[in-house]
């Protein structure tokens, strides 16, 4: 029916349960900078949830268990270690959480009710984005 949000070919969902990420300084340690599979919240993901992947972007988290990838929101503080690590400052140890996506955040429902109305549609396609963009830090991740 509708478009279908695949990493390498397996399905990914949303997730339904916020986690807390407890980093610590062996994560850190063993960490990457710029590189979204092997930063401290990865390791940390890696350690903590027994993940096979894990794909740390600064908007969204991806983790994939048992075949399947589960998609977190990044949170406003992990964010900003990310930045502040992959320009060559310091990540810090701590709680961090992996948020939950909301109802409103969900792409596959929010790809289909903008289908619906063409209205919409044109105001999505016309429509500009007015975002910072961080620079100096690891890619951004867009899958299809």
């Amino acid at each position: 029916m509708g478009r279908t949000l695949k990493i390498n070919g397996l399905k990914v969902t949303d997730a339904t349960k916020s986690i807390i990420l407890h980093v610590t300084q062996r994560d850190i340690a063993n960490a990457k900078k710029k590189d979204q599979a092997e930063c401290a919240a990865a390791v940390a993901c890696r350690r903590q949830l027994g993940a096979s992947e894990v794909r740390v972007h600064l908007g969204r988290t991806y983790v994939r268990f048992n075949g399947e990838w589960k998609r977190y929101i990044t949170s406003y503080a992990l964010r900003d270690e990310l930045i502040a690590f992959d320009r060559g400052g310091e990540f810090m140890a701590g709680d961090y959480t992996l948020v939950k996506m909301q109802p409103s955040r969900q792409w596959e429902r929010k790809y289909r009710k903008n289908l619906k109305n063409r209205r919409v549609r044109k105001q999505l396609i016309t429509r500009q984005p007015r975002r910072h963009v961080a620079a100096n830090v690891r890619p951004v991740g867009i899958y299809a």
